[in-house]
């Protein structure tokens, strides 16, 4: 399984948690589920996941929180971060969002929609980690790409 294709469920709620695993293992992604802040700063550490699904009402701590923990270590630091709640006022959009969550999705839900942001986010992070950071310019991983393609057809 690629790594660019892991992604990290961190919600309580039992039911939601077994929807999105089985919905997103038959779209082919690598799911790790926890139901805490602590186990999944662990799941971080040891499996790097690379999107981040992250619901506001934890029992250790809020998502909020872990979110601003998750932004300020080198590990997750740019780890796309869907927050998928069911916390929909505006000031609660607002917060996650400054908090350093790359999206904001409120329950219910739709498969559909969040299997389509995930795949947008993964391609943001996807080409970002393709260019140097110091010229901009497209960097080993695309020149190698481009190469491959240009040998596949000689």
């Amino acid at each position: 399984m690629e790594t660019e294709n892991r992604i990290l469920i961190v919600d309580d709620d039992k039911v939601i948690v077994r929807i999105l695993s089985a919905y997103l293992r038959e779209e082919g992604y690598e799911v790790y589920e926890a139901s805490n802040c602590a186990y999944a700063l662990e799941l971080v550490h040891n499996q790097n996941p690379s999107l981040i699904i992250l619901d506001i009402e934890l029992p250790d701590i809020s998502g909020i929180d872990f979110c601003r923990i998750l932004r300020n270590d080198t590990v997750s630091a740019f780890t796309p971060i869907i927050m998928l709640t069911s916390r929909n006022t505006t000031a609660d959009k607002v917060m996650g969002l400054e908090a350093g969550a790359d999206d904001y999705l409120t329950k219910p839900f739709e498969l559909v929609e969040l299997a389509a942001r995930i795949k947008s986010h993964l391609r943001r992070a996807r080409q970002e980690r393709a260019f140097n950071p110091l010229t901009g310019l497209p960097g080993n991983k695309l020149i190698q790409e481009k190469l491959s393609v240009l040998l596949e057809r000689k």
